[in-house]
């Protein structure tokens, strides 16, 4: 079921979210961790905060005399974190340490280089990018250039107006965090064999997100 987790700073809520993830997982070597992790039937997503892009959102929320272009801009920036993260969580899952953990590699079986190839070319198409190749790590620093890219925009938009976000270059901006979201699932778990396999999508700090994402979620 959903969850929200709160609690005083420093009282363990991101390294709680952090154990939850496959790489926190198959890294645990307690007492009870193979009890544990074989009751494991999901993978996670953690979805760090970035408190320095927030200033800015708010920042262009004093500046611009309507909130649209913020709003925009705002989703934008908190859609691409989402998407580097699920991108970044495909990296993690391929790791040695995982592969070597017979109670988690179950749930993230290895996957072959072109199921990879698969997913990136259509995750690509879904999330209007052009990786120079369809591997993971080049579909992360295609995320990461678009974060930069969002980055210009704000900066124009506070220097010269939000009315150039209507062309139709920036469709980008538009992206729906929840439709990127099924299809990486979809994907992934239809490449790796175990379509019904369950996702936490684990948002840290959810404070620092733009407002009306606040409310979706």
């Amino acid at each position: 079921n959903h969850v929200v987790l709160t609690g005083p700073r420093g009282s363990g809520k991101t390294t709680l979210l952090k154990m939850l993830t496959i790489p926190g997982l198959a890294n645990w070597k307690g007492q009870q961790a193979e009890e544990f992790k074989s009751d494991v039937d999901f993978v996670s997503i953690f979805v760090p905060a970035d408190r320095s892009w927030h200033g800015q959102i708010k920042e262009l929320t004093r500046q611009l005399p309507i909130g649209t272009a913020s709003e925009i801009l705002g989703s934008a920036t908190f859609t691409t974190h989402i998407f580097k993260a699920i991108t970044k969580s495909f990296m993690d899952w391929q790791s040695q340490d995982v592969a070597s953990d017979s109670a988690i590699c179950r749930v993230v079986p290895e996957i072959s280089y072109e199921s990879e190839k698969n997913i990136v070319a259509k995750l690509s198409d879904e999330w209007m990018l052009e990786p120079e190749a369809y591997t993971f790590f080049e579909l992360n620093e295609s995320l990461a250039k678009r974060l930069g890219q969002i980055g210009l925009l704000k900066n124009k938009a506070r220097r010269v107006g939000a009315d150039f976000l209507t062309d139709s270059c920036y469709d980008f901006l538009h992206l729906s965090y929840r439709e990127g979201i099924k299809r990486a699932y979809t994907l992934h778990n239809g490449a790796s064999g175990i379509p019904d396999r369950r996702w936490f999508i684990m948002f840290d700090e959810l404070e620092v997100a733009p407002s009306d994402i606040q409310q979706q979620l």
